[in-house]
């Protein structure tokens, strides 16, 4: 069993995700910053397109819930 997270360890955990949120909110990718204009599935995992950052595991689905191999993004410029 691993040890409790420290009150820092949280506090930076919480920040990155609330980071990796707003950048997915704004048509980025959470891990680079990369403008995204595609998210692809290939077998378990979905990946970014251009720059290749695999977001994780799952399945891509369009917004009527439907298992999608690709779906792509309007350019949008990051802030």
């Amino acid at each position: 069993m691993s040890a409790p997270l420290t009150p820092e360890q949280e506090a930076e955990i919480r920040a990155w995700l609330a980071a990796a949120k707003a950048r997915d909110a704004c048509g980025a990718c959470f891990h680079c910053g990369t403008p995204m204009t595609a998210k692809r599935q290939v077998g378990p995992c979905i990946y970014v397109e251009p720059c290749g950052c695999r977001l994780g595991q799952g399945r891509l689905t369009d917004a009527q819930g439907r298992r999608v191999a690709r779906i792509t993004y309007p350019r949008v410029d990051t802030p």
